[in-house]
């Protein structure tokens, strides 16, 4: 709807500019409040997580990573070993931010068998393809309105409800 009121304002200023009506038309814009994050329950968690296990290890683990990290998907595909240290991970985000985090032990259990350098997890230069992968899962689990980015959603809702970690697997 502010889609259109904003078209209706321009409309109405370029009439007022080429002398079509004799005075500007005030249209007053609004804010539609946002929806909620969608944030997957436990069930649906635990589907995605089991069904990944058993059918696509390796996005299992990004999948799992992401929900006791909340990094996003670029985070998780640029995350080399040489990042890590110790129970500490740098991460390099959105706008090119880096930020340290701490590693809780589902983390580091989803990171795999400790290595000096390279990759952690599977790397795509196509991040399309942890969408996809993701999407996939979800589908085969019968969850149709879920992204990858509402991993991010859920883990930052699990670690305020908690306090400290997830409640899940």
């Amino acid at each position: 709807m502010t889609d259109d009121l904003r078209h209706l304002r321009g409309i109405l200023n370029k009439a007022f500019e080429w002398g079509a009506i004799k005075q500007k038309i005030p249209v007053k814009m609004y804010r539609i409040p946002k929806r909620h994050p969608r944030i997957l329950t436990e069930d649906e968690r635990n589907a995605i997580l089991g069904y990944a296990k058993e059918h696509n290890f390796e996005v299992y683990r990004v999948v799992l990573f992401a929900l006791w990290t909340g990094c996003r998907r670029e985070e998780i595909a640029n995350l080399k070993w040489q990042d890590i240290q110790g129970n500490m991970a740098r991460v390099i985000g959105k706008g090119d931010k880096e930020r340290t985090m701490p590693l809780l032990s589902k983390a580091l259990e989803a990171m795999g068998p400790i290595k000096d350098i390279g990759y952690v997890f599977i790397h795509w230069n196509d991040l399309s393809r942890y969408t996809k992968a993701f999407k996939r899962i979800a589908r085969a689990c019968g969850i149709e309105d879920v992204h990858f980015h509402h991993l991010r959603h859920t883990a930052a809702t699990q670690m305020i409800d908690s306090g400290i970690g997830l409640s899940y697997v």
